[in-house]
């Protein structure tokens, strides 16, 4: 978020600028939500004053309902981040029963140069490129060419870049760029059409003004398909001189980096993504074989590695590939290991490792110091604050995690999947009315997503309104022809809820089934907790120790099994998965 605002002040070795919404330590950025940040600003434009409560939650909140526990959390989390585990350092003094007052010398600082602001002053949106092909099966090239040119400017130091999701909602909507940049918070907006005949190529593209229509700048490219990533660079380069950008140092040549001189395994591996972002078991598996045969073509291709290794990092959550846990441990384990071999300087191969290291080794420290290490290299990959407030919430550290979250859906607004993110977040730190308003607010973005459908039940269930549950669970449940996962969760809904006959029987189910295909060990003691037969429950768990079940590390996190939380056994596996309690 940028604004007109002038005002800069600096304070030790903090610097926060209003104009920019930022607050930086020795020049690097450190993540604050938008009303923390306020709250941070009002106590330093007041240093050395009380600030009343009412004061603050006027400024903050402009006189909305708000509870004081929102204003606590705000100033808990900047303690944390400007004493940097100091404890006995003090930036922030509790003056009882008035406010706050900021206790550390501020000095107004010079706004920054214009022209090192010139970078940080611009937000970019890449839309989906028009396929003007007779073939429809070149979308996936049009998609693919629009998705290299996001992630190569999301490069480039200080320039903020929609995301892929929200960039990609607008497909085959006839909205101006003024609506557009307006939702996303960018400021210019670049389309595009690509007409393909053989391998004949006639690329446009325009990079437009979002405030008044205007383009900045257009190209046109008449080439050969094997030209195609001399056409990519043409269009970034023209692009960083359009918005006045500079790229310093080996800058320029890391964004214009490419991860394959094969054009044809390159045309493979944007099938597999398009393929991927479908995000059901069909499309995902066809996504597999297309990234498999990138890398026939060219075995040192890591981003066709990350692409496996996401396809089975993600398997459990938003799909069921329908093979047993070990496997899809070693192919996601194993496809990220060979990415981070290839080239431990892509985002993306840090990512995935640490992904899999978070769900599969838990291995909490290595995976925090693998996200940290990819947002270093890309902070504009949203996959890896996504994935990276999983581990903080596994922790119970949401305060960061919330924080996170909030610059990944900044990065990507109109995103289902961070959308829905967020309910989950909120129903784990037991804020259930307001995990179910953040639920359906995600179905305005898509009234039919599934993970929100099946979080919604399960929200449902932790308030106490069970028939709302009942009638969630069996539409989500109709909706995904009776995944296993959520038949699961629902037997432990019948359980807690009075039915416990249905819940027995679908326990039987799944019993017999596992003995013909893979049914989730955790699963089955999550039915076993809600019956109240913990015996049964913890041998299940401790099978689900030997398979590394992923659910595992959201132990501390989960509701449902608040009941046994003081049984010695649940503080041995708890230690065994390696969350504190």
């Amino acid at each position: 978020m940028r604004t007109s605002d002038k005002r800069a002040y600096e304070f030790g070795s903090f610097r926060l600028d209003a104009g920019e919404y930022v607050l930086l330590r020795e020049g690097q950025a450190i993540p604050l939500s938008p009303k923390v940040f306020e709250t941070l600003l009002v106590l330093v434009e007041n240093s050395g004053h009380i600030v009343e409560k009412d004061e603050l939650y006027k400024r903050v909140w402009q006189d909305a309902f708000v509870e004081e526990t929102n204003l606590t959390k705000n100033i808990s989390i900047l303690r944390k981040v400007l004493s940097d585990g100091d404890e006995e350092r003090s930036f922030i003094e509790t003056v009882p029963k008035r406010g706050y007052r900021f206790v550390i010398p501020v000095r107004k600082a010079a706004p920054e140069s214009s022209e090192s602001q010139s970078s940080l002053n611009q937000k970019i949106a890449v839309l989906p490129f028009a396929n003007f092909s007779a073939d429809p099966e070149n979308d996936y090239f049009c998609d693919g060419l629009a998705e290299e040119l996001l992630n190569a400017l999301a490069k480039i130091q200080g320039l903020k870049v929609a995301a892929r999701t929200s960039s990609f909602s607008f497909r085959e909507k006839n909205l101006d760029v003024g609506a557009i940049g307006a939702t996303l918070g960018v400021n210019t907006v670049l389309e595009g059409s690509v007409r393909k005949s053989g391998n004949r190529l006639r690329i446009t593209a325009q990079l437009i003004n979002a405030s008044d229509g205007f383009h900045i700048w257009s190209g046109q490219y008449d080439r050969e398909l094997s030209d195609i990533f001399a056409v990519q660079e043409e269009i970034t380069l023209a692009i960083v001189d359009s918005l006045k950008l500079k790229l310093l140092g080996d800058q320029r040549a890391e964004v214009l980096r490419r991860c394959t001189e094969n054009t044809h395994a390159y045309s493979l591996y944007l099938h597999g993504r398009f393929f991927w972002n479908k995000r059901t078991a069909e499309d995902v598996h066809r996504a597999i074989r297309y990234f498999e045969e990138a890398i026939e073509l060219d075995p040192n291709y890591a981003l066709a590695y990350t692409g496996i290794a996401d396809c089975y990092n993600a398997s459990g959550f938003s799909y069921d590939l329908g093979l047993p846990a070990a496997e899809v441990i070693s192919r996601a384990k194993t496809a990220a290991a060979q990415a981070l071999e290839i080239d431990d300087t892509l985002a993306e191969a840090q990512t995935s490792v640490a992904y899999a290291k978070l769900l599969f080794d838990w291995d909490f420290e290595q995976a925090e110091a693998l996200f940290q290490r990819a947002l270093e290299l890309n902070p504009n990959y949203v996959n890896a604050r996504h994935w990276y407030t999983h581990l903080l919430i596994a922790l119970s550290r949401f305060d960061e995690a919330l924080a996170e979250g909030e610059r990944a859906l900044d990065l990507d607004p109109l995103s289902v999947v961070m959308n829905t993110h967020f309910g989950w977040h909120f129903m784990c730190t037991r804020e259930d009315d307001l995990a179910i308003a953040q639920l359906h607010r995600t179905f305005t973005l898509d009234p039919k997503f599934v993970a929100a459908q099946w979080y919604l039940a399960l929200a449902f269930e932790q308030a106490g309104r069970y028939s709302e549950a009942e009638t969630a669970f069996r539409e989500v449940l109709q909706s995904t022809n009776h995944d296993l996962i959520i038949r699961a969760d629902a037997a432990h809904f019948y359980a807690v809820s009075g039915q416990r006959e249905r819940a027995l029987c679908e326990l039987a189910e799944l019993e017999k089934l596992s003995q013909t295909r893979y049914v989730s060990s955790f699963g089955l003691a999550l039915i076993c907790v809600g019956l109240g037969e913990d015996d049964r429950a913890f041998g299940y768990f401790e099978k689900a120790v030997q398979e590394h079940t992923e659910m595992l590390i959201y132990l501390n996190v989960d509701s449902r099994f608040d009941r046994i939380r003081s049984d010695p056994r649940f503080k041995v596996l708890v230690r065994k998965v390696g969350v504190s309690e």
